[in-house]
């Protein structure tokens, strides 16, 4: 139960101060990973794949500006769009425990909690990351509160080479639609059924993105404009024409 901090506060650890130091330690002061072992399984971007992101004209101030962004923050050595789509990432997606309504209320919480999640890249393992992020956390937990960490659920990475024949046949009918070369990149949202595919198929997965950068995704006014839907359907109608002549 909750404790009275008056009567308790200095003689028991509070969850929620423990919680907060755990969280502090997940992340390095540069924006890196400090789970011993995490970036073990990595593959590290080769030169082709560093230019290949360079290539994308990107305007910072304007993303920070449309996003109502602070500023834009990560590890140092990547740029926005490798941190992005090709370098693994921990977050805090939430935290809650205690008192929060209205007012005060000077107590010791029984319990802390958060939510967490790791995106994942080639070409590491989700069960040996959470069992490292798990370790972690149990070997940085400070004393007088009992740990627990719960694996709710995981999905593999998925990658497809630039140079594989169904991902220029792809990136050929996007320029004969649009008339413009299309950016080849990686994307960090997740789409774990694409890894199921691959895996169980053999095959690649090819991700076409028909929707503008300002789309709101997942958002209540989420929207797509209508020449973009009719170039995507061109476009897909034309890939599945290509692909049934291109050696796979």
């Amino acid at each position: 139960m909750d404790l009275h901090s008056g009567s308790f506060g200095g003689n028991v650890q509070n969850p929620a101060n423990a919680l907060a130091m755990i969280i502090a330690k997940l992340k390095t002061d540069d924006g890196s990973i400090a789970v011993p072992h995490f970036y073990d399984e990595w593959r590290a971007l080769s030169p082709r794949d560093r230019d290949e992101f360079a290539r994308m004209p990107l305007d910072l101030a304007a993303v920070t500006r449309e996003h109502g962004l602070h500023s834009i923050w990560g590890e140092p050595d990547y740029s926005f769009l490798e941190r992005r789509g090709a370098r693994p990432t921990l977050d805090v997606n939430g935290i809650w425990g205690g008192y929060q309504g209205e007012g005060s209320k000077t107590i010791i919480p029984a319990h802390a909690h958060a939510k967490v999640s790791c995106r994942l890249v080639a070409d590491m393992d989700p069960h040996e990351t959470f069992e490292r992020v798990r370790d972690y956390v149990a070997s940085i937990a400070p004393g007088g509160v009992d740990v627990s960490v719960t694996k709710i659920n995981d999905g593999m990475w998925s990658l497809t080479p630039t140079d594989h024949p169904a991902t220029q046949a792809a990136a050929a009918c996007l320029e004969e639609v649009f008339g413009e070369k299309p950016y080849l990149l990686r994307e960090g949202g997740s789409i774990p059924a694409g890894a199921t595919f691959t895996r169980e198929l053999g095959l690649p997965v090819v991700l076409l993105g028909f929707t503008q950068p300002d789309d709101a995704a997942h958002a209540p006014n989420e929207s797509m404009r209508l020449d973009n839907l009719h170039g995507g359907l061109r476009t897909l109608v034309r890939y599945w024409q290509k692909l049934a002549d291109t050696p796979l």
